[in-house]
């Protein structure tokens, strides 16, 4: 039969070249679609418990032990602590004698107190008292200060003005004896500071008051000597002049007002002139609040945050082509906001230099304005000082003189009274009770915080438990194992065909054979190779399709197991003549599972010994041939350079209905790529737990590369329980006759993991 010509040549992925793919629209229509980027790692829920179900065994055990043992370290390390604890009260206001203070605001002491009692300077002179230096183990500790303040502890007690100060250590005495410091310590410097700070302003004011004293007596007796000088004044009781409409509040008003004018000509001077440049941090603020801005810092943070996401799930780190691919658009973004920004930066400067410069303008309009109210009301002032003037008769200039006098002799008596008054306070409330108050030291403690670390053991056990677990999960992420057939349709983008279960074994107990669990476990492996020889002949796709390659990325994965039980599916199903060649010239199988001669095979027919009828041998099946490798002279690289391959299968085409190649593995030979491309197509095998999703993705893109057309995967070595899950049970009896002589015994293989057939 000849090769369809309907093939279509389609993109490789990664830009790789153009491979002829004739039959992917079968995988198409199965509704395959690629829901990840090569190389995705993304783990879903199901693959998680996959891996845990894999090792679930040895984790649990190993997790066993790990958490006895750290929950058996804490408990060994484990070392009882005693907490001593002071009691302080905190007077929220302090205590008066006499001299209660008016104004009510609130008061910071209590916070304060507590910080002073962490600080250095309450902590250094504690580690200083003798106390503490003949506690056992003190003195050798290299910094005590910074040891006392990682431990001590103060705290108030709810909302009240109690604070407690307390220390946890592995010796009852010492926790006591530390608090007891560090309080002893906090109390002597609170009362050194307060006694000290408040003689100290009772010092300044007792020199203020001589100083005031002496400046009154220098008033008085200037106020006398006036009086004296003008007998006159005190006779007309001008001497007594203090109303607000006197001369000295006019003065005093035309001096505010002089004072305020000359302030605001400052003002205007000072903002004549240029307009100054827009502040930087204003523009580059202003720029940010722009919408063009604003949508570019959207885009870019939410590509920044799928980055970091996307890095984290990725195995391969940088390499990753979605990290790449995120990495030039964060770029590009970037870019593009700087670009935006130089773009906008002087138009948006100039926007805000002239908002401040009408800013600016209105500012000095109004000092325009103040000022010409200011120098109105000077005016206005000065005619009225003008006028008392001249109504003060004669003795105008000697009033005016004697009204200064006493205003300021008034203001300086009203001074002294206050100072007085405020050192006589704090003369008498100095001897007041302090505000702090020690309500009970620190005793011995009886009893430790904690009996037993149970919470530090069970996060022990937890974390000793659960760390196997992880690491075994990390391993399965690093190694990629396929557990799922979904993972090949996303990671390696490869359409899966159907799945195998795995081969069934021999059940014993007690030296007992269990054959009904053996022949329930051949059903339902008989089944999953009949569905998928059904998909195969039953798809329109597939209807020419003569010679079929089972290949696989590396040895190991139950190729050669599954081209043998489908060539015997076959066969039995069609009634045709099936022929299995065993292409697999380095490490042949199929003579071995067939029980046939293997001097013979396809070695010679590539070598040109004999003609491919006389290396064919029948097997046990009626109407199915074997082909096996043969013993092979030459290197098997140089056997099939050639055209060898293809005339032969030209020259089986004519008397075989269905031919199955076993192929080498596609990553470790060369020649696999050879027979799959003289093949119609590719059936690319994969074993559950066993094959890795770079590899078999890898060898998927060698066999496109090549020209060959893959069909889509095969997943052997499925659980039962997993297929029986999957596609449900039906255990009737079933029609098909066995693929299998009754009397062959099932041997699982160490390296593949397939049934090696035997005659008894």
């Amino acid at each position: 039969m000849e090769r369809s010509d309907s093939a279509v040549a389609l993109p490789a992925p990664n830009g790789r070249p153009p491979a002829v793919r004739s039959r992917r629209e079968f995988a198409l229509d199965r509704g395959v679609t690629r829901s990840g980027e090569p190389g995705d790692a993304s783990l879903t829920l199901s693959e998680l418990l996959h891996m845990v179900g894999r090792w679930w065994a040895p984790a649990a055990v190993l997790g066993l032990l790990l958490g006895a043992g750290g929950a058996a370290l804490v408990w060994y390390l484990f070392e009882p602590k005693y907490e001593a604890i002071a009691w302080l009260k905190v007077d929220a206001r302090p205590t008066h004698l006499a001299f209660e203070e008016s104004r009510q605001q609130a008061d910071p002491f209590l916070l304060t107190q507590m910080e002073i009692i962490r600080s250095p300077l309450i902590l250094d002179a504690a580690v200083q008292r003798r106390e503490f230096l003949l506690l056992p183990g003190m003195q050798e500790k290299p910094a005590p200060a910074e040891w006392l303040a990682r431990k001590i502890g103060v705290r108030q007690v709810g909302q009240s003005e109690l604070l407690q100060v307390s220390l946890e250590h592995p010796r009852p005495a010492t926790s006591a004896a530390v608090v007891n410091a560090v309080v002893d310590s906090y109390l002597d410097l609170q009362l050194e500071q307060s006694e000290r700070r408040t003689r100290h302003v009772i010092e300044l004011l007792e020199e203020e008051k001589t100083r005031r004293a002496e400046e009154l007596e220098q008033l008085r007796a200037k106020v006398r000597d006036i009086v004296e000088q003008q007998p006159e004044l005190a006779a007309s009781g001008l001497s007594s002049l203090g109303a607000s409409d006197s001369i000295g509040d006019l003065q005093n008003q035309l001096i505010a007002l002089e004072v305020e004018s000359e302030v605001l000509k400052a003002q205007l001077e000072s903002g004549q002139g240029d307009d100054p440049p827009a502040p930087i941090a204003a523009v580059e603020l202003a720029l940010d609040q722009t919408p063009q801005v604003q949508r570019i810092h959207e885009l870019l943070g939410e590509k920044q945050a799928l980055l970091a996401e996307t890095r984290s799930l990725s195995v391969r780190g940088d390499a990753t082509p979605a990290v790449r691919r995120l990495v030039t658009d964060v770029a590009f973004y970037e870019q593009e906001l700087s670009r935006i920004r130089e773009r906008l930066r002087p138009r948006v400067a100039e926007a805000i230099r002239r908002e401040a410069s009408l800013v600016r303008a209105e500012e000095l309009e109004q000092i325009h304005l103040e000022l010409a109210a200011k120098e109105t009301l000077r005016e206005r002032l000065s005619e009225q000082l003008t006028e008392k003037l001249e109504n003060g008769g004669t003795a105008g200039p000697w009033a005016l003189e004697l009204q200064f006098a006493q205003t300021e002799l008034a203001r300086a008596e009203a001074v002294f009274a206050q100072i007085a008054d405020r050192a006589e306070a704090l003369s008498t409330e100095i001897r007041a009770p302090n505000r702090v108050s020690v309500i009970r030291r620190a005793s011995l403690p009886t009893r430790p915080v904690e009996t037993l670390p149970i919470p530090k053991m069970a996060a022990a056990a937890l974390g000793g438990f659960f760390l196997p677990f992880l690491l075994f999960v990390a391993l399965e992420r690093r190694l990629r194992r396929v557990g799922e057939s979904h993972q090949l349709e996303r990671d390696a983008h490869l359409p899966v065909i159907g799945e195998v279960v795995k081969l069934p074994e021999r059940c014993y107990r007690s030296g007992r054979e269990f054959p009904r669990r053996v022949e329930k476990q051949r059903r339902i492996f008989e089944e999953s190779i009949d569905s998928l020889r059904m998909r195969l002949l039953l798809s329109d796709e597939l209807r020419e399709l003569q010679t079929l390659t089972v290949a696989s990325a590396v040895s190991g994965e139950g190729k050669t197991r599954v081209a043998a039980h489908l060539a015997v599916s076959l066969a039995r199903a069609t009634n045709k003549l099936v022929l299995i060649v065993d292409a697999d010239l380095r490490a042949p199988e199929i003579h071995a599972l067939f029980e046939v001669d293997n001097d013979i095979g396809l070695a010679d027919v590539l070598d040109g010994k004999c003609p491919p009828s006389a290396a064919i041998a029948a097997t046990w099946c009626s109407n199915l041939h074997a082909l096996p490798a043969g013993r092979a002279a030459k290197s098997p690289s140089v056997l099939f350079s050639g055209e060898a391959l293809a005339d032969c299968l030209q020259q089986l085409r004519e008397t075989y209905a269905y031919i199955i190649l076993d192929s080498p593995p596609v990553l470790s030979a060369s020649e696999a790529l050879v027979v799959s491309k003289a093949s119609d197509s590719v059936l690319l095998c994969a074993m559950c737990d066993v094959s890795r999703t770079p590899q078999i993705k890898l060898a998927y893109e060698r066999l496109s590369a090549a020209g060959a057309d893959t069909l889509g995967a095969v997943l052997s070595g499925v659980p039962r329980r997993t297929y029986a899950r999957t596609y449900g049970r039906y255990d009737a009896p079933p029609v098909v006759v066995s693929s299998v002589p009754r009397d062959a015994a099932g041997e699982e293989s160490a390296e593949q993991g397939s049934v090696v057939r035997r005659p008894r």
